[in-house]
């Protein structure tokens, strides 16, 4: 949560995802709605996040499950 008129700054960093055999894949992060910065409108102010997912050739990234973690830091000023 912000105080309204609170500027927010979003920090996104890539993520890999790993898959069967250690095969690997690219979550580029990014961007979000609203765009950063912003000026929040409200204590609460709703955030989507998008990304965009990198796959190689399939023999290299094969089906199956992907698991990994990405981060998303919230800049306050």
């Amino acid at each position: 949560s912000a105080l309204p008129g609170t500027l927010v700054s979003l920090i996104f960093i890539d993520s890999e995802l790993v898959g069967p055999g250690g095969a690997t894949m690219t979550l580029k992060v990014g961007p979000s709605n609203p765009p950063t910065p912003f000026v929040a409108t409200g204590q609460h102010t709703t955030v989507e996040i998008g990304g965009t997912l990198i796959v190689g050739p399939s023999a290299s990234t094969p089906s199956g499950n992907y698991t990994g973690t990405f981060y998303v830091t919230f800049i306050q000023e």
